[in-house]
């Protein structure tokens, strides 16, 4: 009995926590207000309460800020699509460039002070459309919580008849005055016997004559250098009341002969907040064949007898509907182009004059309408007649698939639970799907289209060394230094050659859709106790055995563009080099930063050459010439086809760029030099295969059933190996001998031969 008392005390206790959090916030949020109190807020922040809804949707995206980093095209997207006031839920990953381009376009809006066109993204199916919209909407409705994005909309309330004095069809019976009550706002609900509200959102500052809003507005432009920078949307500055709230305005104003300050009193300022879920001021519209809205009868509903007479002797009419709710908000056509036309016609004179007339109304809109289209269709559209009338009130947003793989990763990591019970999962899972998805993507670089000097490199890139140099600037291995540097700078341009047209590059391919099933049937196939690359590449494999079943299979193939076989098999031979190097540094053979302190000194040598300055001997603390044959002896390994005097000439001159650009920085020879340092990686691991091979057998003999047969000091290397690659890399023991098996089929065995 006691612990049941207990029980319920501790379950009151918690209600009553509850209880008086939601109240103090409720208090704190201002969520129910006089016309009095608000518009004393309202001149305390003029501009925030003066925002029309694409200058709410650009300060909502200034709110959350731009992110740090810049994207592979060197643009820094913004913090609104990282969603991490949601915990990262619904993140969008790599779109930069579609991000800068909605927000330019919401500011381009203040020339016209009206939003007067629809943003149509367009892409391939997968492409993030929806999420960047998603986005919007999260961001929406987090902003329209915190104080720099409070929204306000008002109801009229009428009070029970038995508390009133006043004529305005309301019974004489005196019991009750509340004559000297100076808003209504904040009756008990008790005490209200109809309340009316506003789902068009109307703005309280409406309720101010516009004659004097204009007043009112041009004195604070003298007085508050913030509101003169303001630029007032047309939907503000020109904007009134609707429909039903004038009827209702123009009828209490006349029965109080005038007494604005009477009419008032019966208005209840509540703020709003928006809510997809709800349809509060983010609205999709899915593809259908009905009006996206329309109006009904209020003053013929028997539920509203309560209304003062003279209201209920009006023809009020309220309208309902998609664009209703979305009003002051965003409303989203979710794939506009699969209705048929006639459905969205409404939109051109929509778009141009922001309203729309239905039955015996017109409304008044002030919304960001954006919608979402396959390519296919667009294209179908422009071929068209209509496209002519309607070009002039879109704006075309591309939204292709990505194009950097280690982004492409990001969403399959975030989408993905790796996290299967009975099986290890082994690195590189998501990356390696990543990369192959972004490889069916990739198109062929035209020669024709870069600068004479590197048009051999532009033409002799193969898909993988595209897809590397799209990602982190990786140029090929085989690229000599001057050819490295005119590739990266010319990066933007490869980006960029195929923008003209349909078939630009991110247009076809295989979606993060597909990516994201073959992981799933990875991790769902039985067998074996861990799941390496190597099973989501037969998974591959079955996938493009079929190319009926997807389009972009039927692709022709362009050398090894688009050739799906020889994709799966570059993305193979990506992984096999990248286990292989993890390897090689599990086994301590040398230090990762040995490779950058040659290059360094070489650097220094070089230096010294050009400049016929003297050095400093390491050995003997001597100062003495540079001796030819130490630099030579470098540059077999690292430039073996390259003039040694420009070759010198283009290393210190790019150090010493790298030191303008970074001052006060080391420079990191690791990350300046990449193909140097993977050559002299490849010198010296080519005369340690012996020992590399007997290490690879003695693991996968230490991982076995003869353990027995390793030798005790080789027991302790592999020991230490296996400690380091999980600890490092994140290879349980299973992985590692999958991996290391793997290696000895592939890469060592080749070696054998």
């Amino acid at each position: 009995m006691s612990q049941s008392k207990d029980a319920k005390s501790e379950r009151t206790a918690y209600l009553e926590k509850v209880n008086a959090s939601v109240r103090e916030q409720f208090i704190a949020r201002n969520n129910i207000l006089s016309f009095d109190r608000f518009f004393e807020l309202f001149l305390q922040n003029p501009v925030r309460f003066s925002r029309s809804a694409y200058q709410y949707l650009a300060d909502m995206i200034d709110h959350f800020g731009r992110r740090p980093t810049k994207d592979v095209a060197g643009v820094a997207g913004f913090a609104v699509f990282d969603q991490e006031f949601v915990a990262g839920n619904g993140r969008v990953w790599g779109q930069a460039e579609v991000e800068r381009e909605i927000y330019r376009i919401l500011k381009g809006f203040a020339r016209g002070g009206r939003a007067d066109k629809l943003i149509l993204m367009h892409g391939p199916n997968g492409s993030a459309k929806s999420s960047l919209v998603r986005c919007l909407h999260q961001g929406l409705e987090e902003y329209s919580k915190r104080d720099e994005g409070a929204l306000y909309r008002f109801s009229w309330v009428f009070p029970e008849e038995k508390f009133t004095r006043e004529k305005i069809g309301f019974s004489k019976d005196d019991t009750v005055s509340l004559k000297d009550v100076d808003s209504y706002a904040y009756l008990p609900e008790e005490r209200i016997a109809a309340r009316l509200s506003c789902p068009l959102n109307d703005s309280p500052i409406f309720l101010i004559p516009r004659e004097k809003r204009e007043e009112l507005f041009a004195e604070l432009r003298q007085s508050r250098p913030d509101f003169a920078a303001h630029q007032l949307s047309k939907a503000i500055e020109d904007g009134d009341l609707s429909q039903k709230n004038r009827m209702i305005y123009d009828a209490l104003l006349t029965a109080y002969n005038g007494d604005y300050a009477a009419v008032l009193r019966h208005v209840q300022v509540e703020r709003y907040y928006i809510l997809h879920r709800y349809r509060v001021g983010a609205v999709t519209i899915e593809p259908q064949l009905s009006v996206d809205a329309s109006v009904h009868q209020i003053t013929a509903d028997r539920s509203l007898s309560s209304l003062p007479a003279i209201l209920q002797n009006l023809s009020i009419f309220e309208p309902f509907g998609h664009l209703v709710q979305a009003n002051h908000g965003i409303v989203e056509y979710s794939d506009l182009l699969k209705r048929p036309l006639e459905a969205y016609k409404y939109l051109l004179s929509t778009c141009e004059t922001g309203t729309i007339n239905i039955e015996n109304t017109k409304l008044y809109l002030d919304l960001v309408m954006i919608g979402s289209s396959n390519d296919k269709y667009v294209e179908g559209f422009k071929q068209t007649p209509d496209f002519t009338s309607f070009k002039g009130r879109l704006e075309l947003v591309r939204v292709p698939y990505l194009r950097n793989y280690l982004a492409e990763k990001n969403i399959y990591d975030a989408q993905i639970n790796l996290d299967v019970s009975d099986r290890k999962v082994a690195p590189h899972l998501t990356e390696c799907v990543a990369l192959w998805a972004v490889l069916t993507r990739l198109r062929r670089p035209d020669p024709e289209n870069y600068p004479e000097e590197i048009q051999p490199v532009a033409g002799r890139m193969n898909p993988l060394e595209k897809a590397l140099f799209y990602a982190a600037g990786d140029t090929p291995e085989w690229a000599t230094i001057t050819q490295a540097k005119e590739l990266r700078a010319s990066r933007q341009a490869m980006l960029s050659e195929f923008n003209a047209g349909p078939a630009y590059e991110g247009a076809f391919g295989a979606s993060p859709r597909e990516g994201k099933l073959i992981l799933q049937a990875t991790l769902q196939r039985e067998g074996g106790t861990c799941i390496t690359p190597r099973r989501a590449f037969a998974e591959i494999r079955r996938l493009i055995g079929d190319p009926s079943v997807f389009e972009w299979l039927q692709i022709e193939p362009d050398g090894d563009y688009f050739n799906q076989k020889r994709l799966v098999e570059y993305v193979e031979d990506f992984y096999i080099r990248r286990v292989d190097n993890e390897l090689k540094v599990a086994m301590e053979m040398i230090e990762e930063t040995q490779y950058a302190g040659l290059l360094e000194r070489y650097v220094a040598l070089a230096s010294a050459w050009i400049h016929k300055k003297r050095i400093t001997d390491p050995m003997s603390g001597q100062e003495r010439e540079v001796n030819l044959n130490e630099l030579t002896e470098i540059e077999k390994i690292i430039a073996p086809d390259e003039d040694p005097k420009l070759f010198r000439q283009d290393v210190v001159s790019r150090v010493g760029a790298w030191a303008l650009d970074n001052r006060g920085e080391r420079t990191p020879y690791a990350k300046v030099f990449q193909n140097q340092i993977k050559r002299l990686e490849v010198h010296y691991f080519s005369r340690q295969q012996s020992r590399i091979r007997k290490l690879n057998e003695n693991m996968l003999r230490f991982l076995s059933d003869r353990k027995k047969e390793v030798a005790e000091e080789d027991a302790a290397e592999v020991q230490g190996c296996l400690e380091r690659m999980e600890k490092r890399f994140g290879y349980p023991p299973e992985c590692t001998r999958e991996v290391v098996a793997m290696l000895m089929q592939t890469k060592y065995k080749e070696r054998e031969n």
